[in-house]
């Protein structure tokens, strides 16, 4: 597959924005692309690391149920099954981290289920015109920053890290207790 330059180029694009762009006659909401780069930039960071942990539970399922198709559930439905086939032991030994996964997974969702927006208000120059000035970044209905992503990266990298040490447990425990058979 030979490479082609992304229409928009190497960026994300609101959708408001592309609207504008077609139909210039019946513009939309302008949308501050430039402004939201770094959320964005970080927007996906923190996505890509929640599939990471999307592929570790997935390893979790096949471990405990070598049938099982992991690959067909969303993150939820991936965290739901793991704690069914946990023993209750292994629920209340791992509890704090099967928490921190839950977390990350709301986490997730609230990241890529609602919109960046970048609120701007408009700054006089003394010489005159002037320019929009971003002033609130928002994720939906929230105050966000960037601050608050990379809390959300550092979350899902902890929950990546619990889900990697929960199957080391389960692999080790599984080959000494066949050892001892």
């Amino acid at each position: 597959m030979a490479y082609s330059e992304p229409f928009f180029g190497d960026r994300v694009v609101s959708w408001t924005n592309i609207w504008t762009d077609l139909y210039p006659e019946d513009p939309y909401n302008p949308h501050d692309d430039h402004a939201a780069f770094t959320m964005q930039r970080l927007r996906g960071t923190v996505l890509a690391q929640a599939a990471e942990l999307e592929d570790v539970m997935s390893a979790i399922i096949e471990h405990l149920d070598p049938q099982a198709r992991s690959k067909r559930r969303t993150a939820g439905q991936a965290l739901h099954a793991i704690n069914s086939a946990l023993t209750p032991a292994d629920k209340d030994f791992w509890i704090y981290e099967l928490e921190v996964i839950d977390r990350a997974i709301k986490s997730r969702n609230r990241i890529a289920h609602n919109r960046i927006t970048i609120g701007s208000a408009w700054t006089d120059y003394a010489t005159g015109g002037g320019e929009w000035t971003p002033v609130v970044s928002m994720i939906g209905n929230d105050l966000y920053d960037e601050g608050d992503l990379l809390v959300d990266l550092n979350l899902q990298q902890l929950a990546t890290r619990d889900a990697v040490r929960l199957l080391h447990f389960l692999v080790h425990r599984d080959s000494l207790d066949a050892e001892d058979s």
